[in-house]
């Protein structure tokens, strides 16, 4: 007599710890989102003075910001959106090196484009004084966007197959064209400019932690 085999699997347990750092993001995701209200709503503008982030904050050091901006969203579709690229960013990249890699890529590109926009913007606005460079610098965001960004471009560049460097490339223009303007990826807000440059910064950026700082050679965390 034979056993056929069962149509529903146990939950294998490995499973789960082997995207320890993803489920963690998406748990610190889901905490901000039901603190600020925004799981179910619109994050107010009271929320967005208290947790976002704008590049003259930087020069004032109000350091918490760069991390509560990270994990709170615009609510909605935009956290649905946040969710989706965070689980599938983190994810292939917690893949190939690891929970703490992923996750260091992920805060660490978030960290550089901030700072990168910040040096850029402040003296763009100090030498314009226009009212555009000043939303550039004072209008405050939220979202982990430029982190997603980031780990998804590692993950692809440090796969580095043909298929891997197509899908780059056409992420790659999808931003760029949604920079200046002729796509959409959210709805219209004033901090759109800021954020869509962030995406533009960050993408490439993990793209070049993936080829040269994550080594193609190494054995990924979770092969064993």
């Amino acid at each position: 007599m034979t056993h056929e085999r069962p149509i529903v699997q146990p939950f294998d347990p490995s499973v789960a710890r082997q995207f320890t750092g993803t489920w963690a993001m998406l748990s610190a995701l889901l905490v901000g989102a039901f603190a600020t209200q925004t799981a179910t709503g619109r994050l107010t503008s009271a929320w967005l003075r208290r947790v976002g982030f704008a590049p003259r904050d930087l020069w004032q050091l109000d350091i918490g910001r760069l991390f509560t901006s990270a994990l709170v969203t615009h609510g909605h579709s935009v956290l649905m959106g946040a969710l989706v690229m965070t689980a599938i960013s983190v994810g292939l990249l917690e893949c190939q090196t690891g929970a703490v890699r992923a996750l260091a890529v992920f805060w660490g590109v978030h960290l550089a484009t901030i700072v990168i926009l910040t040096l850029v913007f402040t003296p763009l606005h100090a030498t314009l004084q226009s009212r555009a460079t000043l939303g550039l610098v004072a209008v405050r965001d939220v979202g982990p966007s430029a982190g997603y960004f980031g780990a998804l471009g590692a993950a692809l560049g440090l796969r580095g197959s043909r298929a891997a460097h197509g899908l780059t490339v056409a992420v790659g223009i999808w931003l760029l064209l949604n920079l200046f303007g002729w796509v959409r990826l959210g709805p219209e807000l004033p901090q759109n400019l800021s954020a869509n440059l962030t995406h533009v910064i960050a993408m490439p950026m993990g793209w070049i932690v993936g080829r040269r700082w994550i080594r193609p050679g190494e054995e990924p965390a979770g092969s064993e």
